[in-house]
C-alpha cells in the first residue's frame, strides 16, 4: 500500500496482518470496523472484540453477520479484572483454530482498545504486547485491527502503537507504516523516543497528514489528532472543499459536521504569528482571542484554504502557541497539495 493508501472496504488483508487505528474517534472506528468485517468473503470468518463503554455506538453489520463472533473486552482483554499478554496470545491462537475447524481460510478481527485507558493491573504491558503480537500473528490465518480511536490516549502510548504496527488505519483509510520497528528493536527505539513523545510524534503526524487525499479526511484527522498535542475542549476545522466545518467536542469525543462550537461573548484578537508559504508569501496567520471564559487560537491559511480554531478554558502558553504555529504551518503545506474539490470525487480506492 503506497501513496494515499486504500479505503478499508477495498482492503484485502493477508494472514498475520496487524494494523492500528489511531487519530480517529469512536464513531469512525465503529464505522471502519463494520466496513472491514462486512468485506469478509466466502471462506472468511469475522471476530469483533467490543468495548462495553461504547455500547451506545452503532455496531450492527449488514450482510455477513452470520460469520461474526462478538466478544467483550471485559471478558477478553480484562478477564478476571486484569490484562495478561500470554492470555491474549492464546485468545488469538484459539480464534485461528476455531476458524480452521469451521473450514474458514482466514479470520478478520477488530479489537477495540479503550480498555487500556482503565489502568487495571497489567495494562502497562500494552506497548510490549502489541510489539510481540506481530510474531504471534505471523503464522496464523488471522488479521487484526487494533482500534485506539480516542483523544484520551497519552502521546506515549500512541507513539508505541505507531512504532509497533506495520500498517495504520486513519478514519477509513489503510496505509503502510514506514515508522514500524521490528520486535527485536522496538524496546530500545521506544525508550529512545519516549523522552520527548510529542516531538517524536510530530514527523509521524506530518507524514500521514500529507497522505490524506480529501479535505474531509484531513479535517477529521486534524480534529482527532490536535488534542493529543494541545489539550483543548473543542476543535473546529473548515477547509476548502468541505461542505461544512468539522467540529470536535473533546469532552464527549463527538465529531460531526455542523455549526462550529463557539463560546459566547465579546472577543478581542491578537496576532501571534505568521509563516511563509513555499512561494515566499504569507502562508498563514495565528491569532489568539478571549471569549468569555474561553481562550481560542485560530490558524488561517492563504488563499482562503481554510482555518483551524482551538478552544480551551484558560490561557494558551507561549510554548503551546509555538507548537500550534509549527503544526499549522505543516497543515498549510499539506493543503496546498490537496485537490480543491468535494470528497465525492475522491471516494475511489487509492493504492
Amino acid at each position: 500500500i503506497t501513496g494515499r493508501g486504500i479505503l478499508i472496504g477495498a482492503y484485502h488483508p493477508e494472514s498475520g496482518d496487524h494494523l492500528c487505528s489511531v487519530w480517529t474517534d469512536p464513531v469512525r472506528d465503529r464505522r471502519a470496523a463494520a466496513r472491514f468485517l462486512q468485506g469478509a468473503g466466502e471462506g472468511e470468518a469475522a471476530v469483533w472484540v467490543q468495548d462495553p463503554s461504547r455500547e451506545h455506538l452503532p455496531a450492527h453489520l449488514e450482510g455477513n453477520a452470520r460469520a461474526l463472533r462478538a466478544f467483550s473486552t471485559r471478558d477478553v482483554h480484562l478477564a478476571e479484572g486484569y490484562f495478561d499478554s500470554e492470555r491474549m496470545f492464546r485468545f488469538w491462537r484459539d480464534r485461528a483454530g476455531e476458524s480452521q475447524a469451521r473450514n474458514a481460510r482466514h479470520t478478520r478481527a477488530i479489537a477495540e482498545m479503550a480498555w487500556a485507558l482503565e489502568e487495571r493491573p497489567g495494562t502497562e504491558q500494552a506497548a510490549a504486547f502489541e510489539a510481540a503480537l506481530n510474531t504471534v500473528l505471523a503464522p496464523l490465518p488471522v488479521s487484526v485491527i487494533c482500534q485506539y480511536g480516542s483523544i484520551r490516549f497519552r502521546p506515549e502510548l500512541i507513539l508505541a502503537m505507531l512504532l509497533s504496527h506495520p500498517r495504520i488505519v486513519i478514519g477509513e483509510r489503510v496505509f503502510s507504516n514506514p515508522f514500524f520497528v521490528p520486535g527485536e528493536e522496538f524496546a530500545s527505539r521506544l525508550a529512545l523516543l519516549s523522552g520527548d513523545p510529542v516531538g517524536a510524534l510530530v514527523p509521524i503526524w506530518r507524514h500521514f497528514l500529507h497522505r490524506l487525499p480529501t479535505a474531509g479526511e484531513a479535517a477529521a484527522f486534524l480534529c482527532n489528532s490536535l488534542p493529543m498535542f494541545i489539550p483543548v475542549e473543542a476543535v473546529t476545522v473548515q477547509l476548502q472543499g468541505q461542505p461544512g466545518p468539522s467540529v470536535l467536542d473533546a469532552l464527549s469525543e463527538r465529531l460531526e459536521e455542523g455549526v462550529p462550537l463557539g463560546p459566547p461573548g465579546a472577543a478581542w484578537s491578537r496576532l501571534f504569528a505568521v509563516w511563509p508559504s513555499s512561494t515566499g508569501i504569507v502562508g498563514g496567520s495565528l491569532y489568539t482571542a478571549a471569549r468569555g471564559d474561553y481562550m481560542t487560537a485560530e490558524a488561517t491559511f492563504e488563499s482562503g484554504r481554510g482555518s483551524i480554531v482551538l478552544a480551551a478554558r484558560g490561557a494558551f502558553t507561549p510554548t503551546v502557541l509555538m507548537l500550534f504555529t509549527a503544526l499549522a504551518s505543516d497543515v498549510g503545506t499539506a493543503l496546498a497539495g490537496l485537490p480543491h474539490r468535494g470528497d465525492r470525487q475522491s471516494l475511489e480506492p487509492v493504492s
